[in-house]
């Protein structure tokens, strides 16, 4: 397979509860990588995007908190960004102009500590990033799927108002807007399923 004709990828850390059922829904039109736990996830992140061109749309899916998101044994923060920032600086050139990376982890745009760690990231990178400043997941345990910061205007949530699917609720609608079909009748089918996931699901 070309993975470089994929616009859109979902980087998904394993260290996430149930991630087999989430991915099960994902479009065919998007890439999925599954970090593995015992490595670096920022430096898996960056070996993949080193043969990408051109994606449009980055989510990162994994555990988090304010100003820090876990990826593999790697936990990025403000302080291990210094060090990182050459690698990240790198995913620029398989990013397309104006592109979104969106960040769904929990809090990890939670109070100017967050916001400063995903602004930098939105430096480091070139793109619009998204994140959550509360609960990401579930909300029959407290959570959404709401990404209440972000650094620009996401092209991706642009083309889901185009499409008239922001009509549609569902406590999972922020990611499977964006992850799944462009199309409203087989999104509706795709939540029906994924609302039995997304309820036992909390970052």
């Amino acid at each position: 397979m070309n993975f470089h004709l994929f616009t859109k990828v979902l980087i998904v850390d394993s260290a996430v509860a149930n991630y087999e059922s989430l991915i099960e829904g994902v479009g065919t039109d998007t890439e999925v990588i599954v970090l593995k736990a015992e490595q670096d996830g920022v430096a898996q992140i960056t070996q993949m995007l080193g043969d990408r061109q051109n994606i449009q749309t980055l989510h990162i899916l994994s555990h988090g908190e304010s100003g820090v998101l876990k990826l593999g044994n790697t936990s990025l923060n403000l302080h291990s960004l210094e060090r990182y920032a050459p690698a990240i600086r790198s995913w620029a050139t398989a990013l397309a102009k104006n592109a979104d990376v969106l960040l769904y982890g929990c809090k990890v745009a939670a109070g100017a500590w967050g916001q400063r760690f995903v602004q930098q990231l939105s430096d480091l990178t070139g793109a619009n990033v998204a994140a959550s400043i509360n609960l990401t997941g579930s909300a029959a345990l407290g959570g959404d799927w709401n990404l209440g910061f972000t650094t620009g205007q996401l092209q991706a949530l642009m083309s889901a108002i185009a499409t008239g699917c922001l009509e549609l609720t569902s406590p999972a609608i922020q990611l499977a807007l964006i992850l799944f079909s462009r199309q409203v009748q087989p999104l509706l089918r795709l939540l029906e399923d994924y609302r039995v996931i997304e309820a036992r699901l909390i970052l």
